[in-house]
């Protein structure tokens, strides 16, 4: 793994990653362009030490380190640029503008429009639920929303509020397949 390391990210002078990619002016060579030489080496090297793509266990791996990054939007203050104030006693829920802004064009224009919220960045939500806040957030930073009936009924209602289609679709059919469960079962 040393030798991959060392030619990926560093080694003899003017290292970093110039043994895959080519240099910084001078002969018509462009950062960013791919030398063949080493990615052929890398790829040599990739073999070496058994890695093969498209391989599942390589995919579900990804996938897993995707959530875990998409899960620290969730709980990582440091990275949110507005506050929700959500329900009636306007529990603060920090978070990021943008996921929320793409599935909603509603909320769009009131975090990046020239609304007060705009402004603040502070978004009034008293008419939503946490449960049905944290499931639009799930959603939009593409994380299991973590439906139960109830966070479903709630996200629900919010998705018909703030214009969000799909997650009113999903959060419906939660419910009726969970209503089919309970007939069945019963």
């Amino acid at each position: 793994h040393t030798h991959l390391l060392r030619f990926m990210f560093g080694g003899p002078p003017g290292g970093g990653l110039s043994g895959l990619f080519g240099g910084l002016g001078g002969s018509g060579s462009n950062l960013f362009e791919p030398r063949d030489e080493g990615l052929n080496a890398f790829l040599d090297d990739s073999k070496k030490f058994g890695v093969e793509f498209p391989s599942e266990e390589l995919d579900v791996d990804f996938r897993q380190a995707q959530d875990k990054w998409s899960e620290s939007w969730m709980v990582d203050q440091d990275l949110c640029d507005a506050v929700a104030l959500v329900g009636p006693a306007r529990h603060r829920v920090p978070f990021i503008r943008a996921p929320l802004a793409a599935i909603s064009k509603p909320l769009k224009a009131a975090l990046y429009g020239d609304f007060l919220e705009g402004h603040t960045r502070e978004l009034i939500l008293e008419d939503v639920t946490l449960d049905a806040f944290d499931v639009m957030m799930r959603s939009a930073y593409h994380l299991e929303p973590e439906l139960t009936p109830r966070r479903a009924l709630y996200a629900f209602t919010a998705a018909r509020l703030y214009m969000i289609d799909d997650l009113q679709k999903y959060c419906l059919g939660y419910l009726q397949h969970t209503e089919n469960l309970d007939c069945t079962t019963s």
